[in-house]
């Protein structure tokens, strides 16, 4: 409550010092005040490349509000794993659902509030596993019928799977993801 954006890094890193910190960061703190560049580029290094940081953008009767939006979308842009949650046009769309004061939710504005940010935490998360699943860096595809024996046989199903890492049973033979080119004879099934 109360909080500008300068505030965010120190209690993001508390959060981390603690072990706290999750891998969904959703920092909401533009609606108290002009933001700068420093502070939010503090959060996205805190959070570190495996966390998703979603900004939510502010909506109030305040002059600094359009600035502060403009700065969030384009850091969010500009960084990886950071993405805007449109509280401004959500809650815009329907001012009747905040309290008289027209910044703070009314019971129905928070409904939409948690909507808004939930809908980029669905995406964050989809980014997230698709991350996940992705070719490794220096990996490439063969999608063939192959033949060959030794360490991809048949009969070796379950050491391709320990090589594999988290991927699925092998259950076929027909494509195979090489995790790295100089280890041509370790191969696994992309699914």
């Amino acid at each position: 409550v109360s909080r500008s954006m300068w505030a965010g890094p120190g209690i993001l890193q508390a959060l981390a010092d603690s072990g706290q910190l999750r891998p969904f960061v959703v920092v909401a703190l533009g609606t108290n005040g002009a933001i700068d560049p420093g502070p939010l580029a503090e959060v996205r290094r805190i959070a570190g490349p495996e966390r998703q940081v979603i900004l939510v953008n502010a909506f109030a009767p305040r002059s600094w509000i359009p600035g502060v939006n403009s700065d969030l979308e384009a850091f969010a842009t500009q960084h990886p794993h950071t993405r805007i949650a449109d509280w401004s046009a959500s809650i815009g769309a329907q001012p009747e659902l905040l309290a008289g004061d027209q910044i703070h939710p009314s019971s129905g504005g928070g409904e939409v509030y948690a909507q808004t940010v939930g809908a980029q935490l669905a995406l964050a998360e989809a980014d997230r596993v698709a991350l996940a699943n992705a070719p490794r860096e220096g990996a490439f595809i063969l999608e063939s019928e192959l033949t060959f024996t030794g360490l991809a046989a048949p009969k070796d199903y379950g050491l391709l799977q320990q090589v594999g890492g988290r991927r699925a049973p092998v259950v076929g033979m027909d494509a195979f993801m090489f995790w790295n080119p100089a280890w041509m004879g370790v191969l696994t099934r992309w699914l």
